[in-house]
């Protein structure tokens, strides 16, 4: 095989990792978890492996400020955290709003549905793996989602999306997905005569309209060759489903308009070198810190004969096992004077004594141009992070807040409208499938088999063959902040004296205030609030 030839990856995955698009989203995770920089050499002694001493652009940085996973956090819990994640609704259709007569949907039956969605949520964890989609989303672009029936309930797998590689229905990436391929290299111990080795192998599944096709592990070949792969038979059996349709959802993330990729866009792709200005402007400054921050008490005109300073080791590299190589001691020992404010560096000359130190100018430089790449960068991303001394300082109200927040919350807006078309409900919508074609059986979900019945009617015939079309569910979003009791005594005031000089009606003032009390009927409880009056 010509290693310059394009792979095929599903006769081929293992040829994944070599892509262009394996690398792109695997850098990309590499900034998210802070290990970009792994396998360069040290920051202060600039020593490779093979004892090369490399310059100071090309060493690992020895401050790694995790932005961007601490940006993607923050958006992710904006959008869906503790108490934003959506309550979800079935509502009854009439005759007139529905699509075809079989599709309408009566209050009962509304209900039903509301509960049965709730339930397959709940059961599926879906809220906290949801975060782990978003968060997959926003750093690598995609998140893959797997669908499957676990021990009575349906399960959600997360893979890598670099590890996998889907064939949409007529090669549409909006449209359903037909088969997905899921392969990643991962070391693995095996046993050679008496003795317990790592050798790289590669895992594989295949999901398809039918079935989750489980291969054994296979051994990583030699560069060029094939790997011959070996189904097993007795998993793949057990891991049939038979759903009719392959059970993956693949979520883009805020896909560029004209962008016909399988992938979307990543919240920080093409600020990597902002990044690095970053952590490496960061590690100057603790750099300099360490070298120049510290007095140094020195003297000078004493005797030849005495000592300079006290003689000590330096600093400790990483103990080796093998005692030939790294001495008794598990380091190569190297001498160095001592810099300690009660160590006192002597020279010949003149009597003096003195004290070396900085004046900070330096360091007051890079804070500045530390907060101005941090800028930038969070300017780039329209995520806000406030510590929460700052936020504490400044005391914002509720409207000060919301202010601030404005593009923050404009984006959060963008992410939950995309993130629930083509995300959660499409996942929902996938679960009601699943519970019409088993008919409820085997599922361990309260009114599944009661309800199985009502979902098979939105398979409907068309043209084109049967066509899945789920009931639409509504989500209600939590709020992105929680008002103060400041926020809530003002508008309580605002709404009273609008109510008392005849500007508004008391059911408008009630329905002003309603959200601050919880207050869902804003017209009963105008008139309870009068009665109690009285």
């Amino acid at each position: 095989r010509n290693p310059l030839d394009a792979p095929d990856i599903f006769n081929a995955p293992e040829r994944l990792c070599e892509t262009a698009r394996y690398r792109d989203l695997a850098r990309l995770d590499a900034y998210f978890r802070g290990n970009q920089y792994d396998g360069r050499a040290d920051w202060y002694t600039g020593e490779t492996g093979n004892g090369e001493r490399v310059p100071l652009r090309e060493r690992k940085p020895c401050i790694i400020y995790p932005l961007p996973k601490a940006a993607t956090n923050e958006a992710v819990r904006f959008a869906i955290g503790e108490g934003r994640f959506p309550t979800l609704a079935v509502e009854d259709v009439d005759e007139d709003d529905a699509v075809r007569p079989e599709l309408t949907v009566s209050e009962a039956e509304a209900e039903q549905l509301t509960k049965l969605v709730g339930d397959l949520a709940r059961t599926s964890h879906l809220k906290s793996a949801a975060l782990q989609m978003m968060r997959s989303g926003l750093s690598c672009k995609t998140a893959p989602v797997v669908l499957g029936i676990r021990r009575g309930e349906i399960a959600l797998t997360l893979p890598r999306p670099q590890d996998c590689f889907p064939a949409f229905r007529d090669g549409d990436p909006t449209a359903e997905v037909e088969r997905m391929v899921w392969c990643y290299p991962f070391p693995k111990e095996v046993q050679e005569g008496k003795t317990i080795m790592q050798r790289m192998h590669y895992f594989r599944r295949d999901f398809t309209a039918t079935e989750c096709i489980v291969y054994r592990d296979a051994e990583a070949a030699q560069f060029g060759a094939t790997i011959q792969w070996v189904v097993d038979e007795e998993a793949t059996a057990k891991a049939r489903h038979n759903f009719g349709f392959c059970p993956v959802v693949w979520i883009r993330n805020l896909p560029e308009s004209h962008c016909s990729d399988i992938d979307g866009t990543g919240l920080y792709a093409g600020l990597e070198d902002e990044f690095d200005a970053l952590n490496f402007a960061l590690s100057q400054q603790h750099r300099g810190i360490n070298y120049f921050g510290t007095p140094q008490a020195y003297e000078t005109g004493v005797a030849d004969d005495e000592r300079p300073a006290a003689t000590v080791r330096t600093a400790r590299p990483v103990r080796e096992l093998d005692p030939a190589k790294s001495g008794p001691f598990g380091v190569n020992p190297k001498k160095a004077r001592a810099l300690a404010p009660d160590e006192i560096w002597s020279y010949s000359g003149p009597a003096k004594l003195g004290v070396l130190e900085t004046s900070g100018k330096a360091f007051e430089v890079a804070s500045k141009h530390i907060m101005s790449v941090r800028a930038r960068i969070m300017e780039a991303l329209s995520v806000i992070l406030i510590d929460p001394e700052t936020a504490m300082q400044r005391d914002l109200a509720g409207i000060a807040l919301q202010r601030l927040y404005a593009p923050m919350f404009a984006f959060v807006d963008e992410l939950r409208e995309h993130w629930w078309e083509h995300g959660f409900a499409k996942i929902l919508s996938m679960m009601l499938r699943c519970v019409a074609v088993r008919g409820g059986e085997g599922l361990l979900i309260p009114g599944a088999v009661k309800v199985a019945p009502m979902l098979k009617r939105y398979m409907v015939d068309t043209t084109e063959g049967p066509l899945w079309m789920p009931p639409s569910i509504t989500p209600t979003w939590g709020d992105y902040m929680s008002p103060s009791p400041a926020d809530v005594k003002i508008a309580v005031e605002t709404a009273d004296k609008a109510k008392a000089g005849g500007l508004v009606t008391g059911e408008t003032a009630t329905a002003y205030v309603a959200p601050y009390f919880g207050v869902d009927d804003p017209e009963k409880e105008a008139e309870d609030a009068e009665a109690d009056a009285e």
